[in-house]
């Protein structure tokens, strides 16, 4: 029998290596809005606003539809030729794009600006291949807890990525510089990230070249992984579009600079770890997977829309952010259970990229649709992502296991 103890140096440096990475991805966030805005000048001042919003509609959206494409690509040759050689190619990758990033910024660079984030979503391909190592070695019954531990390291580079970058964008320098710092800053992390991986980390999962065609799972092929794929698409693309909106909205209706924005993600993001931590192992312990992406699905709809029913004062945003990453995290450790329970372990690196591949869709989705939602009151933007997420929990329940 194949030794399935959970290294605890494994773990810990792929939960760094998790950290680290989404410390790069959500630091992003908080600059954006401020970075397209009419007050900076990364963008000519004579730009007007709809073309504004398409910068910053296809800089989000780029990004994850490169997730899209690469990772169950990313996910099936960790399968193949092993979970370390994809981590630290994906991981090299990435390192070099976070420095083309924050060149770009410094030398206003702004269409080479949005091929470089293309480049880090291509490279984005650790998350999936991480949490295929721990659903391997991981005991059945105790899978979404890992993951959750997985997550919870996610999420934790997620807070820290929006409090770090809004600091680092103070001070009476240059505005390129201000903004480029936090991209020389994950370079440097990410540098740190491949010599942990190079030192540390030795992969459970040997390679295995010998699997043929016949063997490998198929997105149509697998009962019930279209439907829990699509379902999870719809929650996310909810999510995208009331993440993305709400920097927006918060610099329209309280004035939000880069730091506040910083403050709100990172208390959103504190929700959503407490809740993978106390809240959800109890849910799916208590009512199983599905159960609680239904549960998860809907509680962040209703918290989306609880979000525009006080709009002041502007601390009720910062509750409302709380209770959305809440009902967020359940959502996600509860589909992300779903699909690791779907196959075989020995294909679980495909399985894991489709859930990001429908992730990473979504939120690409979100960027794109906001070039165009954007024109339309916050409000209506808020509306329709509670609808899709809600829509999320009928697919679900329609889709067979």
């Amino acid at each position: 029998m194949r030794d399935n103890t959970l290294a605890t140096k494994g773990l810990l440096a792929l939960s760094l290596v998790i950290a680290i990475d989404s410390f790069g991805f959500e630091m992003v966030l908080p600059l954006l809005a401020p970075l397209f805005s009419k007050s900076q000048h990364f963008v000519p001042v004579s730009t007007d606003l709809p073309q504004r919003h398409i910068y910053y509609g296809l800089t989000l959206g780029i990004y994850s539809f490169m997730v899209f494409l690469s990772a169950p690509c990313w996910g099936a040759l960790s399968d193949r030729y092993g979970r370390r050689l994809i981590l630290l190619i994906c991981v090299a990758t990435g390192l070099f794009a976070f420095l083309g990033t924050g060149i770009c910024i410094f030398y206003g660079l702004v269409w080479l600006f949005i091929l470089m984030r293309a480049i880090s979503g291509g490279a984005a391909g650790s998350e999936a291949v991480a949490q295929a190592w721990v659903v391997e070695s991981s005991p059945a019954g105790q899978r979404y807890r890992y993951l959750g531990f997985l997550i919870a390291a996610l999420v934790v580079g997620a807070i820290a990525g929006p409090f770090v970058s809004g600091y680092l964008t103070l001070g009476n320098v240059s505005v390129h510089w201000r903004f480029a710092r936090p991209f020389f800053l994950v370079f440097l992390l990410s540098l740190m990230n491949l010599i942990i991986l190079l030192v540390v980390f030795r992969s459970h999962s040997a390679p295995n070249k010998e699997v043929n065609s016949r063997q490998r799972p198929g997105f149509f092929s697998t009962p019930g992984l279209m439907g829990l794929a699509f379902s999870y698409l719809l929650f996310q693309l909810g999510w995208g579009l009331y993440s993305m909106t709400n920097p927006i909205r918060l610099i329209a209706l309280f004035h939000f600079d880069a730091l506040h924005i910083g403050l709100l993600i990172a208390l959103l993001g504190t929700g959503f770890v407490l809740s993978l931590v106390f809240l959800t192992p109890r849910l799916l312990d208590q009512f199983g997977t599905r159960a609680s992406a239904v549960a998860g699905c809907i509680a962040m709809g209703a918290m989306v829309c609880l979000t525009l029913i006080v709009p002041t004062p502007d601390y009720w945003q910062y509750i409302m952010a709380f209770l959305v990453g809440v009902a967020n995290g359940v959502g996600v450790l509860s589909f992300m259970s779903a699909f690791a329970e779907i196959g075989q372990t020995e294909s679980c690196g495909f399985f894991i990229g489709v859930a990001n591949a429908s992730m990473s869709l979504a939120l690409a989705l979100s960027g794109f649709l906001l070039t165009h939602l954007l024109n339309l009151s916050a409000v209506y933007v808020f509306l329709i992502a509670a609808a899709l997420s809600v829509l999320g929990t009928v697919c679900l329940t329609l889709a067979k296991a």
